[in-house]
């Protein structure tokens, strides 16, 4: 058996003490910087490799998306004409007085004053009681005029069907107006 005596002071073993448990430390310090070095290097290779990857997949991508983005303003403007459609439909059915009146006035509008109308009547349907038949009377300078007014009446696309019953010319001593009288069925 072997017995060993340390003639080292105390001091001498405090300081080897700490020098060995110096030395521990700084090894596992900078194994685990190693480790997380190594870990965070991987994951950022990861990282870009992934970023690759999507940045090429978001190319591919790039006419679909904006197929589907053609898509969605297609569905939003059927919407809106569907709305303006169904507000329309509703205004002929809750108001056809003012819906009448409106479409006429757009339509004299678009002759720049070349036709006026002088009286509206309307005439109800025998079974509903509803007006389903309009008759204008009114006077237009000159024949385009009138035949303008005509058309714009049926653009409108409230009427069913727009015909020019009659029309008389009358002469003033400057312009010649003609008189007519429209029927349109609602």
């Amino acid at each position: 058996m072997r017995t060993s005596i340390n003639l080292m002071t105390d001091e001498d073993k405090r300081r080897q003490l700490l020098h060995d448990v110096q030395t521990f430390w700084v090894k596992v310090l900078l194994t685990t910087m190693m480790v997380i070095l190594g870990v965070g290097t991987y994951h950022w290779w990861q990282n870009r490799v992934v970023l690759a990857e999507l940045s090429e997949l978001e190319e591919q991508y790039a006419p679909m998306q904006m197929l589907k983005d053609e898509c969605i303003d297609m569905r939003t403007s059927i919407n809106n004409m569907r709305e303006a459609q169904q507000l329309m439909l509703r205004l002929v059915d809750t108001r056809p007085v003012v819906t009448l009146l409106g479409a006429v006035s757009h339509a004299a509008a678009e002759t720049s004053g070349g036709v006026y109308i002088q009286s509206i009547e309307l005439e109800p349907t025998e079974r509903s009681g509803d007006a389903r038949r309009a008759v204008m009377h009114g006077m237009g300078y000159g024949n385009s005029a009138i035949a303008q007014f005509t058309s714009a009446l049926r653009s409108s696309n409230l009427f069913a069907d727009v015909t020019l019953s009659s029309s008389a010319s009358s002469t003033n001593d400057d312009d010649a107006a003609t008189a007519f009288r429209i029927e349109c069925q609602l």
